[in-house]
């Protein structure tokens, strides 16, 4: 089974990313003392690998197609869950415990923004009680047996309360345009493994033209805005990457990838001040996001400032250790002049990275 923490399912593309056996979690994952958030298991094969759906019965709105339909099973301990992501149509019933949802509408990006920063429990304990009335999301507590409707390019986060055990079922198609538009665009970003320079560069323009429509379609989304600017500065125009990028930080204050990517654009045309500060103000929004100290390193080792950059790629693999991490540590190091050793275990760095 795979299992992960709340934004590693998100970036692994709604899946967990650690295996583990159903006996080894409960035992030991689930059993696990501790003020953290925990691992949650996220998992789109086991369930069609049990007779757990002839124990399902739902509403016959509701019923489960094997080709139009994909099926998740989740089970989690109190205080895990998954950050925000938004998706094709979806349901999910809970069957044992209790979930609390929040919801924001597609032209509402969450605060701290996509691709998240922050885990689930960390949002709601330190971007939760920041927000006015007028920013709190939708939210719910969906009890066992209750089964709760998302629909398509609603953002979405949950925290179980409680031990959990749910059943989630998504389609495999987006049935409406909007929805469609950020596939196509997603498409368009992802690097094909023969193409040019020349041909990436295309894509990315081609990616900005999708993007544009969405922007007429969701003028007050800061995640568009954001996406717009990287598919801009890609596309050989980084200059209208940046103009663009900072409204996106503009809207969202804990936008933290956007920072990060904004930094980069900053880099590219070569205002290290400005890139500096963004990456430095995204970690002190995200400490935990390992992405932040990697990019920030490599800016680091680019103004040849190798001994800061051991530090800072050094904390990354902290956080996810790695070996592309560990190979970013070593590198900074030979370039120092100095030897730097691994930590002796995996446990020691869960405990320093939390």
């Amino acid at each position: 089974m795979l299992t992960g923490k709340s934004n590693d399912i998100v970036k692994q593309g709604g899946r967990g990313e650690v295996h583990s056996s159903l006996t080894d979690f409960v035992d030991y994952v689930m059993a696990e003392d501790t003020n953290d958030e925990p691992a949650y298991i996220f998992d789109r094969e086991f369930y069609n690998h049990t007779q757990l759906p002839q124990t399902l019965h739902p509403p016959t709105y509701f019923t489960v197609n094997d080709t139009l339909d994909e099926n998740i099973f989740f089970l989690g301990s109190a205080k895990s869950g998954v950050s925000f992501h938004k998706h094709t149509d979806a349901w999910n019933g809970v069957v044992y415990g209790r979930k609390r949802w929040f919801i924001y509408p597609t032209n509402t990006t969450p605060p701290a923004g996509i691709w998240p920063p922050l885990g689930a429990l960390e949002w709601y304990t330190r971007v939760y009680p920041t927000l006015g009335e007028s920013q709190r999301p939708l939210e719910c507590i969906q009890e066992a047996g209750e089964i709760l409707y998302i629909p398509e390019s609603f953002y979405h986060s949950v925290i179980n309360v409680g031990d959990t055990v749910a059943i989630g079922i998504q389609k495999r198609k987006s049935l409406q345009e909007l929805e469609r538009l950020f596939y196509e665009a997603s498409d368009l970003e992802r690097v094909q493994p023969n193409d040019t320079a020349n041909a990436t560069k295309q894509r990315w323009a081609e990616a900005a033209v999708v993007y544009e429509k969405l922007q007429e379609l969701l003028p007050t989304s800061s995640e568009v805005k954001m996406r717009l600017g990287l598919a801009y500065h890609h596309g050989g125009d980084t200059n209208k990457g940046i103009e663009i990028c900072t409204k996106a930080v503009e809207m969202d204050p804990w936008f933290a990838i956007a920072m990060v990517n904004l930094a980069n654009m900053h880099t590219a045309v070569g205002n290290t001040v400005q890139a500096e500060a963004l990456y430095v103000r995204a970690i002190s929004i995200a400490p935990l996001l390992w992405d932040c100290y990697y990019t920030y390193g490599d800016f680091l080792m680019f103004n040849s400032r190798y001994t800061e950059a051991i530090n800072v790629f050094y904390h990354g693999y902290l956080l996810k250790p790695q070996q592309f991490l560990w190979q970013r540590v070593t590198w900074a190091a030979q370039h120092a002049g100095v030897t730097v050793q691994p930590p002796k275990s995996r446990s020691r760095v869960r405990r320093v990275a939390a």
